[in-house]
């Protein structure tokens, strides 16, 4: 069966909208599947559980603090790129609102993830990313 589990980390230096995955990091691995270009690139067509999770830490407004901030809105979605329609169609996608953003010492720290998962039929050629 093809699989692929990557790990990933924010690199502003690399995108300001995804992580960089790496296939050779943590308990990260491949089969029957390729990272290219920080895209997973389909090589047969079938049915496929595509799964995504993100970890995130905010510093954020603590209880009692005067200053009001904005609140954190997080976006995490999974987009496939098709030959059919020659461009990224929304897969998965997800918001989740946090808390008010603070730039003040000793904030806060919220954790928290963003899990997607379900099953499509994806075609020889596809290609997955993350923003």
């Amino acid at each position: 069966k093809a699989a692929i589990h990557l790990s990933g980390q924010y690199n502003p230096l690399v995108s300001n909208s995804s992580v960089e995955w790496f296939d050779n990091a943590d308990q990260s691995f491949s089969s029957g599947l390729k990272l290219e270009g920080n895209e997973i690139k389909i090589f047969r067509k079938g049915l496929y559980f595509v799964y995504s999770q993100a970890s995130y830490s905010l510093n954020c407004k603590a209880e009692g603090e005067e200053d009001e901030g904005e609140v954190m809105h997080l976006t995490h979605k999974v987009q496939r790129w098709s030959d059919a329609y020659n461009s990224y169609k929304p897969l998965l996608s997800s918001i989740k609102s946090t808390c008010k953003k603070t730039r003040k010492d000793g904030a806060t720290k919220w954790f928290g993830a963003i899990y997607l998962g379900a099953a499509f039929n994806l075609e020889a050629g596809d290609r997955l990313r993350t923003v």
